[in-house]
């Protein structure tokens, strides 16, 4: 009775669960099964018009996430940031009108940025290359601080010694990619 209820279970597979499967058997010619076997399943299995409509909410993602983690890094080095490097950037000295004006370069620097790396990226071998080499590189000079501010032994370090930590931290890592 088991048998039959796990057989039955197999027949009504998704038939993206059954393709992951057996890929090598049904497609024994893809070279990079991982990159290209999402491609193929989406040209096998979709019809013309929701291809399109997958490829655009995927661009769609891609943008807001990339626009809001451009607004998260700009509001953090307004807000946090640079007020400790220099009190000029402090947001009661700045006013409403130049305080507004700070965060809109800042945002276009980070885009232009963004864009810069993006369309550099064969340097960094591919984009999960890319990925994998700055999540390594932020992770662990951003994350230290931050743990470290938690434990009680470093309640007297501030802002800056948080900034001396991270910049230290991204010179070692560009030093070693040279």
């Amino acid at each position: 009775m088991r048998r039959c209820r796990h057989v039955r279970a197999r027949l009504v597979d998704h038939p993206a669960q059954v393709h992951a499967r057996h890929r090598r058997q049904w497609h024994p010619g893809l070279e990079n099964p991982a990159a290209q076997l999402y491609p193929l399943l989406t040209d096998t299995y979709l019809p013309q018009g929701l291809i399109g409509l997958v490829l655009a909410s995927m661009f769609a993602s891609t943008m807001g996430m990339t626009v809001s983690d451009i607004n998260t890094l700009s509001a953090v080095t307004q807000r946090d940031i640079l007020p400790v490097l220099s009190r000029a950037f402090d947001e009661s000295r700045l006013g409403g009108a130049a305080s507004l004006r700070l965060d809109r370069i800042i945002t276009v620097c980070f885009t232009v940025v963004t864009v810069v790396v993006g369309l550099n990226k064969d340097s960094f071998g591919d984009i999960i290359g890319m990925i994998i080499t700055w999540f390594g590189a932020l992770v662990g000079v951003t994350g230290m601080p931050l743990l470290l501010g938690l434990f009680q032994r470093f309640r007297h370090c501030d802002g800056r010694a948080t900034i001396v930590g991270i910049v230290g931290g991204l010179l070692t890592f560009a030093a070693r990619q040279v």
